[in-house]
This record gives C-alpha cells, sequence and structure tokens, in this order.
C-alpha cells in the first residue's frame, strides 16, 4: 500500500519559524489524508560543511530556524492524533545511545505509538566536532545505538556490551508503546555495506535516488539480502522521494496547508512562489 509522507524541511523557513503557522500546517496535514510528517535534523550549520553537501545545493538557508527534530515532532504530536511522525534523518551519533532511546520510547508513549525513527551519519564533520562526537567509526557507532536501544526498549534491567557502548542492569522506562520498540529507517546510500545494514537491522530504507529504474534495482538486491537473512523482503518499507523537490514542496503547501498566517507571512508566500512553481 502507497502512503504519503510530506518533509517538515522547509516550513521553518517558509513562516519564518512561527510556531503557530507550523502546527497549524500540521493539523491541516492531517486533516487532508496525509500519512506522515517527517523532520530533518542539523544541530547547527557551517558555510565549510555546506560546500560539502554531498546531493547538490542544500535547499535551506544557514540562518533559518532548524528545529530539533524529536522535540518539534513532540509539539506536532499534541497537535495531531493520527498521522505518523518520522525522522528524515536523525543524525543519531551526535546523541549518546541512552539518550536516544529516552527521547524516542517517550516521544513514541507521548504520539501514542506514531514513531518511526530515521537514522544516519550525515555528512558535515564540522558538526560532529562542535558536539564532540566522533567523526571516524561513526557507523559502527550508529548500529551500536540501533542494537543498544531496542534492548532497552525491551529489558528492564537491560545490560548492553559494544566497542562504544556499553551498560549494566539499566531500567530506562517507558518503554515505546509500538510493539517491538519504535520501528527504525535508515538513511543510507546504497552501497553493499549500507543494504547489509539495512538488510540486518532496519525496519525500514529511506534512499536519495530520484531514478525509479535505478531504485528498483537496489530495492531488488535488499529484498534479496532480507530473504537470504530469512526475512520476509516486504517487511522492510521503502520511502522514495519524487524528483522535482521545490515542486512538491509547492503542491504540498497549495493542496494541504490552507491555514491563515500573519499578513507578514502571506507576502513571504507570494514571493517565494513564483519561483517555486
Amino acid at each position: 500500500m502507497v502512503k504519503v509522507a510530506i518533509g517538515f524541511w522547509g516550513l521553518p523557513e517558509w513562516t519564518r519559524g512561527d510556531l503557530p503557522a507550523i502546527l497549524d500546517m500540521a493539523r491541516t496535514a492531517e486533516h487532508a489524508g496525509i500519512d506522515m510528517l517527517c523532520a530533518g535534523d542539523h544541530l547547527a550549520l557551517s558555510p565549510e560543511g555546506l560546500a560539502n553537501y554531498p546531493y547538490g545545493k542544500f535547499r535551506a538557508s544557514i540562518d533559518e530556524p532548524f528545529y530539533e527534530p524529536l522535540t518539534m515532532l513532540a509539539a506536532i504530536a499534541g497537535a495531531t492524533s493520527r498521522m505518523r511522525l518520522g525522522t528524515t534523518i536523525l543524525l543519531a551519533p551526535l546523541r549518546p545511545a541512552l539518550f536516544l532511546a529516552k527521547q524516542a520510547a517517550t516521544l513514541d508513549v507521548i504520539s501514542g505509538g506514531r514513531l518511526d525513527l530515521g537514522v544516519g551519519v550525515g555528512w558535515q564533520k564540522e558538526e560532529f566536532d562542535a558536539a564532540g562526537a566522533p567523526w571516524e567509526g561513526r557507523f559502527g557507532y550508529m548500529d551500536e545505538q540501533v542494537r543498544a536501544c531496542r534492548t532497552l526498549w525491551s529489558e528492564a534491567p537491560a545490560s548492553f556490551h559494544g566497542k562504544w557502548v556499553s551498560f549494566d542492569r539499566l531500567h530506562a522506562r517507558p518503554f515505546p508503546v509500538q510493539p517491538g520498540g519504535v520501528p527504525i529507517w535508515f538513511g543510507l546510500p546504497p552501497t553493499d555495506r549500507n543494504l547489509r545494514r539495512v538488510a540486518e537491522l532496519g525496519n525500514g530504507w529511506l534512499p536519495m535516488e530520484p531514478d525509479a529504474k535505478v531504485l528498483a534495482g537496489h530495492i531488488a538486491d535488499l529484498r534479496a539480502r532480507l530473504a537470504a537473512l530469512g526475512r520476509d523482503p516486504l517487511s522492510v518499507r521503502i520511502m522514495a522521494r519524487p524528483p522535482g523537490p521545490r515542486r512538491m514542496i509547492t503542491t504540498t503547501l497549495r493542496l494541504a496547508l490552507s491555514v491563515k498566517l500573519p499578513a507578514s507571512m502571506m507576502a513571504r508566500r507570494a514571493s517565494m512562489s513564483p519561483g517555486m512553481s
């Protein structure tokens, strides 16, 4: 079954960070039948980091609000009741595993079991350096975070011993509402190691590939790996991105977000529309 998700990307810029307007947009999107609202993650941006963005031009302004996604989604959870809430993606290695497990479990409880946790490692070394998080080894650390989170979400006391994450007999409640814990999606390129990672650990995959034929080949590869591991090849969900993201943003706003905004925001909307059509 195909479902529709929209990204939070660009909404703070479009509303100049006005929180009530963002929450009104979320309510209206849910009322319009959107299945999921997703938020991205950066603790900070730097000109040097943006110069190394691997997917073309970075679409957000470096000076516009970039809300911490799990905190923002908690506010949106209180303003909605049905729509699922996702991170696309959360830079997991910037957070201690224990803190990540607690944040995600709490948000899953607040939202009534509506969280999908998309994780990745990012591309901005400056952000990792500023956060005191190791850049080298971040993929392995993320793998351990996922395993440690699932342990903390299902066991009390919980113990885990890895290269980067280690703890004994911890009680970290509440557990997530969703059986089996919060679904974890990986936002990673389709390298051999990453596809193995998704097949071994993932509930979903967030590819960036816009070409449907190329993506179909990657999906076939992933499903073969799942079958080889004894997993149902259809058990891992895929969130594909259609081409033309700027047009998609405009279409979404025109279709779903019919809230009444302050005059200053309406003026900004009018000034942006011609360039985004």
